[in-house]
């Protein structure tokens, strides 16, 4: 009964986890589609960009993504990554709370090696963020635009952000709570059988 008891908890916290990190997300809805226009109208974006915000949207599948973000800091450096890790640390904090997370980080190391059709940008670093679903996106654009916004701006002479749909992801990280949670409900078990 006890060893059952080991099992069903770790099922139940992973369950936990699974709802949150997941959830149940359904596609935005024209509605919401139409606030983010007249959002991004308001906040000064172009009629193309906000196009393409909204194409995005239209296309929503209600599941997971990443964005792929490259960025060329501005000189000073030293000041520019303060102004960085300023926005970076309100951005990151209010998207955790919403299951998204870093997935990978990095400081480019060094030119392109091969390219087509492309100029010779200064990329200084790569970021790619999951977010959980759209709507996620949609409150995250809501919240990032404003004070914190501004660093972001003063730290960056150039930047662009892609988002991905995930085809193939080694590190899943609902994979590596599974494997985690068993691993400790395992080591449970086998601790209660010897005694």
């Amino acid at each position: 009964m006890e060893i059952a008891i080991i099992w069903g908890i770790a099922l139940a916290l992973y369950l936990i986890f699974y709802i949150w990190y997941v959830g149940f997300n359904r596609p935005v809805s024209h509605q919401e589609i139409n606030e983010m226009e007249a959002f991004l109208k308001g906040q000064g974006y172009s009629e193309n960009d906000t196009n393409i915000m909204c194409n995005f949207l239209k296309k929503d599948d209600g599941k997971e993504f990443v964005m792929v973000n490259f960025l060329e800091i501005k000189q000073p450096k030293a000041q520019s990554i303060i102004n960085l890790k300023t926005y970076s640390k309100s951005f990151l904090g209010k998207l955790i709370k919403m299951a998204g997370h870093p997935v990978l980080m990095g400081s480019v190391a060094g030119g392109y090696l091969d390219k087509v059709n492309m100029g010779d940008d200064n990329w200084h670093s790569v970021f790619l963020v999951r977010y959980r679903c759209r709507r996620d996106f949609l409150r995250i654009m809501h919240l990032a635009v404003g004070k914190e916004h501004d660093f972001k701006l003063k730290a960056l002479d150039k930047t662009f952000a892609q988002p991905i749909t995930l085809q193939v992801n080694l590190f899943s990280v609902k994979n590596m709570v599974l494997l985690t949670m068993a691993l400790i409900a395992s080591i449970s078990h086998i601790i209660y059988l010897s005694f």
